[in-house]
């Protein structure tokens, strides 16, 4: 599958068995999901356990247009990113923190999708440095999921 994409590819993300305790937290383990190895989450359409394929096949979609995001900072200090429908990443904040001179240099160099333009933070006055590296970051992570479709946690309250 061709697509635009990002240049940057991260090599360093949060543990994706991590990012499924903390889903599970979000959504009081009453939904399924897959956790890709770059950390992307996709949500099942009930708590039943989906298809690989079709889990595969959503994430994939999110990408067949240039994808929007949406950061939401969690109670508990971790920046959740909503991409379409059932898609979203997480980047934890001590992650972010002890990461980020990185994650600004990579996110400025390569993390923009062709034709977009980097805001220089007059651009971009009503969203926040750390909103909007992580959406970049998230992004990223979403895009190196998309290549290597690996799911490395998996969560379904019915057993």
């Amino acid at each position: 599958m061709k697509f635009p994409q990002p240049s940057w590819i991260p090599d360093a993300f949060e543990d994706a068995a991590d990012v499924g305790e903390r889903m599970q937290f979000y959504t009081n383990g009453r939904r399924s999901f897959v956790v890709y190895s770059s950390g992307t989450t996709v949500f099942s359409d009930s708590a039943l356990q989906g298809e690989d394929d079709d889990y595969h096949q959503t994430l994939c979609d999110v990408v067949s247009h240039p994808p929007d995001f949406k950061v939401m900072p969690m109670e508990d200090a971790n920046l959740m990113i909503r991409f379409a429908g059932p898609v979203c990443g997480l980047v934890f904040e001590k992650f972010y923190r002890a990461n980020e001179p990185q994650i600004i240099k990579y996110a400025a160099s390569g993390g923009l999708l062709p034709g977009e333009v980097f805001l220089s933070p007059t651009d971009r006055e009503s969203i926040p440095d750390l909103h909007y590296y992580t959406g970049l970051f998230g992004r990223a992570k979403l895009y190196r999921d998309v290549c290597e479709l690996q799911i490395a946690y998996r969560f379904s309250p019915i057993k």
